[in-house]
């Protein structure tokens, strides 16, 4: 059974604010925080750290702004110091991409911010104003498909090293099974919403 956060009678936090999924894009995660100025909890439900880098910058920023962590398959993998994310795309190419940038988003961790993420816990349990809230990263008992299995077998050297540079220079190429094309005469102009995009300008 996961730890609840109790609190004293009538301190229970009345709002929440659960984000997730910065993948290492800083600018949308400041600006995601800023939005949730008011809140009284802010909880990071997992995916700090992915295609965008910045990983070191984005623990510090998660570290300084949450005040309850739950893992995600990201940071379960880097503690365990794995070498894909354990996302398991059903592409093959999408995978290698995923594989090159997880290793990428790792590879400037320190062993304490290694260390300091094998302790993010599943999920949490919030004693709110209203009654209890689970939080989990993607479901309680599953935090994402594993079709893929280790990065090594699901891509060849030669997928792998036209990857590496697309994944470096965070330039997308064509349409991904993953993220289709929006559809025509739609333009989106959010800026703040952290979800895993392989290009990591500001605007989305």
């Amino acid at each position: 059974m996961a730890e609840v956060f109790r609190y004293p009678p009538g301190m229970a936090p009345k709002t929440l604010a659960a984000l997730g999924g910065s993948y290492g894009n800083v600018a949308a995660l400041r600006a995601c925080l800023d939005h949730a100025r008011g809140a009284d909890m802010r909880a990071f439900l997992g995916d700090g750290i992915g295609c965008c880098g910045h990983s070191e910058e984005i623990l510090a920023i998660i570290k300084d702004n949450f005040d309850v962590l739950v893992a995600g398959n990201h940071e379960q993998q880097a503690a365990s110091k794995a070498e894909s994310c354990g996302c398991g795309y059903a592409s093959p190419e999408d995978e290698a991409i995923s594989c090159e940038a997880f290793r990428l988003a790792t590879e400037s961790l320190t062993d304490a911010s290694v260390a300091w993420l094998g302790t993010w816990p599943d999920h949490r349990i919030i004693e709110m104003d209203g009654g209890r809230v689970l939080l989990c990263h993607g479901s309680p008992v599953n935090h994402g498909p594993t079709w893929g299995g280790p990065c090594r077998s699901r891509s060849s050297s030669s997928v792998m090293s036209k990857t590496r540079e697309r994944v470096r220079n965070r330039t997308p190429r064509g349409a991904s099974s993953e993220k289709p094309a929006p559809r025509p005469g739609v333009t989106s102009i959010v800026s703040c919403v952290c979800f895993q995009y392989s290009n990591c300008a500001g605007a989305m």
